[in-house]
């Protein structure tokens, strides 16, 4: 634009990023409905969560919907694992409807049939979404311990990045607690993660 200014230039560009963003996001929601007409079985529970987790950006409550579907398919499978993935999309979306108690509920599912499978990197994310949950609900002492628990498993996996991020967490938690020399050491241990995994951007 002849004569306009750097700060308007800026905005005039910002705001082509987000309307750009948000066709891709419609083009892909739009794809996946369609596809979702002709599915049934393991692949309408698979669509249903990819459905499921565009849409919750927007619309939790819409999406906790689809989630709800797809979990009655899950359970109609009798498949563990897929009733697993059910229980955890659909928390993702409980949680961002800020439900926060069925979001623990439907994680504790996950994290139970997880253990069972013996699905440690589900175990882990399970963990970590239990502890997101708990800080909401100020249960603070269960955000910790499974907190920990996300963070040993995702390190015994080699996954230094999303270690040292719940770790961080940790360090948050604590500081709402007034704790901070427990914040202080968990912030240590994130970043001697991250100096070892090269994460300069993380770190």
């Amino acid at each position: 634009m002849i004569g306009s200014s750097p700060t308007m230039r800026h905005l005039l560009f910002l705001s082509f990023l987000v309307c750009a963003h948000v066709s891709t996001a419609q083009t892909a929601l739009d794809s996946l409905l369609r596809v979702l007409q002709d599915q049934t079985g393991l692949e309408r529970i698979r669509t249903l969560g990819e459905v499921e987790w565009e849409i919750g950006f927007s619309d939790p409550q819409k999406a906790l919907g689809y989630g709800r579907e797809a979990m009655d398919l899950a359970r109609l499978s009798e498949d563990s694992a897929a009733i697993a993935v059910a229980a955890n999309d659909m928390a993702v979306s409980a949680h961002r409807a800020a439900q926060y108690p069925l979001a623990v509920a439907l994680n504790q599912r996950a994290l139970r049939i997880r253990h069972t499978l013996g699905d440690t990197l589900g175990m882990a994310a399970s963990h970590a979404k239990l502890s997101s949950a708990y800080t909401e609900l100020q249960r603070m002492d269960s955000a910790l311990g499974h907190g920990y628990a996300a963070a040993d498993l995702f390190e015994a996996l080699k996954d230094t990045l999303r270690s040292a991020q719940l770790r961080g967490n940790l360090s948050r938690i604590y500081q709402l607690q007034k704790n901070f020399p427990m914040a202080e050491k968990a912030a240590r241990k994130a970043v001697e993660l991250l100096m070892k995994g090269g994460d300069t951007y993380a770190l």
